[in-house]
């Protein structure tokens, strides 16, 4: 049985609500690493998809005024026309759709009876594939069991209930979900070799089941943030895996996170697909388990987009603008022995670790995972925290 991520997230605008995922390679990694820097708190674990929610507001680019458009264009790293927005969504959307055995994005729009503006459903369904419904928001408990059922259905199960009828207030005129499921395998660790290890913590030592694996795999050290790099790649030809960031015993979490930067992020690229960085290495990896639900409307104001949240900017109705509301993501990850159920550039070098390597992922470690075709990262969390 695969293990699987799931990750919703929901915008509100002041009568809108919207879900969606994906985006472009330079831009969504800039925007990636800046959110979950700005999200970032030692007191709880991370997972993160930064790329939901940098997707879900430029689906909305179409119908906001143009000041709002400018926000958006320059606050998500989006091309400079409202035709290249939707270009850029559209293909990393259908990348995303490529293998939906491992990876499949859905999404819906929930829109009451009334005069809306007729080229919001047209945007959605031609250009994203969006379903519409059309719901009556009054009656809360309804609609909320309505998107339940569906967000049940598209995640497999995973999340059962995502929707409460108090979150829909009264002004709430639209509601746009978007599910991405991932289910991807490793195939190499043995989960006879699996056994109980220390892991040390922020908030104390505690035990946890330590997966390992002996072979050859992809790793760089970071020098200027003292931290090591190890690829774990999915299945034959699943074009994705994920990069632990292990700080070494110097140095901490918070100073990793602190300091991380896109260009770290190119540098990790390399171990895509150069040879050199391949070598022995005797690996642990913690199971681990984060759930996670984000108001992401705080960090998105911490990276100067609090102005979308002040003004009436989206031409969801005919008849007048809407507000942005609230920003929310809800999130789960699943890591165990089957794979994953869900400064300048200059200054920056990597360097090779030579010779056979024994480590154990042990203390508080930064994670992303990643589809390596077209760079994205995908989600991006750390691990740090004993929760039980």
């Amino acid at each position: 049985m695969w293990s699987n991520v799931v990750v919703t997230l929901v915008l509100f605008c002041g009568g809108i609500a919207a879900v969606a995922s994906s985006s472009d390679g330079g831009g969504s990694v800039r925007f990636a690493v800046d959110f979950f820097k700005h999200a970032y708190t030692a007191r709880q674990n991370a997972i993160l998809a930064p790329i939901a929610i940098r997707s879900g507001l430029a689906m909305m680019h179409h119908v906001a005024t143009p000041d709002a458009a400018r926000i958006l264009r320059d606050g998500l790293y989006l091309p400079a026309d409202g035709l290249g927005v939707i270009e850029q969504t559209k293909w990393v959307m259908s990348c995303v759709n490529e293998r939906k055995r491992m990876l499949e994005m859905l999404s819906r729009v929930y829109l009451p009876d009334a005069l809306l503006n007729p080229e919001l459903v047209a945007h959605l369904r031609d250009n994203f594939g969006t379903g519409s419904e059309i719901v009556n928001f009054a009656e809360g408990s309804e609609v909320a069991e309505r998107v339940n059922s569906w967000v049940n259905e598209s995640s497999r199960g995973m999340i059962p209930e995502f929707l409460k009828a108090d979150e829909l207030s009264g002004d709430v005129i639209s509601l746009l979900i978007n599910v991405m499921v991932m289910n991807a395998s490793w195939g190499f660790f043995d989960e006879k070799k699996t056994k109980k290890q220390t892991f040390h913590f922020l908030n104390g030592d505690h035990e946890v089941d330590m997966m390992k694996v002996d072979g050859t795999l992809p790793r760089m050290y970071l020098e200027d943030l003292m931290t090591d790099a190890i690829k774990l790649s999915y299945g034959w030809r699943s074009d994705l895996s994920m990069v632990i960031l292990l700080p070494r015993k110097e140095v901490n979490l918070e100073h990793v996170i602190k300091h991380f930067t896109a260009d770290h992020y190119n540098q990790l690229v390399q171990l895509d697909n150069e040879d050199k960085w391949y070598g022995n290495i005797r690996l642990g990896v913690p199971r681990f388990k984060i759930e996670q639900k984000l108001d992401a409307k705080a960090t998105l104001e911490k990276m100067g987009l609090g102005e979308l949240f002040d003004q009436e900017a989206f031409q969801v109705l005919a008849t007048r603008l809407s507000k942005l509301g609230q920003v929310k993501q809800s999130a789960f990850i699943k890591v165990d022995e089957k794979g994953t159920q869900a400064a300048a550039a200059a200054a920056i070098q990597s360097y090779l670790i030579s010779g056979s390597w024994d480590v154990d992922v042990d203390r508080p470690f930064m994670y992303i995972v990643r589809k390596e075709s077209t760079k994205d990262i995908l989600f991006i969390g750390h691990y740090s925290n004993y929760e039980g």
